[in-house]
């Protein structure tokens, strides 16, 4: 009942070449793939890296001027007291200064 067919091992041969050359065209893709994704992360990371610094300037620059502005209305507000000061430590009528 079984039949004796001779086995073609080229056949196979040709199929395993193929297969090879099929494994080595997607480890190719991979690879390329691997290196555009480990690329891409360091790409990220250097931009995040620039991003965090312009944001820290900025929070700098942003805290200078609230100081700026704070100094400023502080001290107006001091020269107004002393001003007031001035005006009460000032004499209420004319006073006649003696002569020297």
């Amino acid at each position: 009942m079984a039949t004796d067919t001779p086995l073609d091992f080229d056949t196979l041969d040709l199929d395993t070449r193929q297969a090879a050359a099929l494994t080595r065209r997607a480890m190719t893709w991979l690879g390329a793939l691997l290196l555009l994704v480990a690329a891409s992360a360091v790409a990220m990371w250097l931009f995040l890296r620039a991003e965090e610094a312009r944001e820290a300037d900025r929070r700098r620059t942003a805290d200078a001027e609230w100081l700026d502005q704070t100094l400023r209305f502080h001290f107006r507000r001091l020269e107004g007291d002393l001003a007031a000061l001035a005006l009460q430590a000032q004499p209420a009528g004319p006073r006649a200064t003696a002569p020297p």
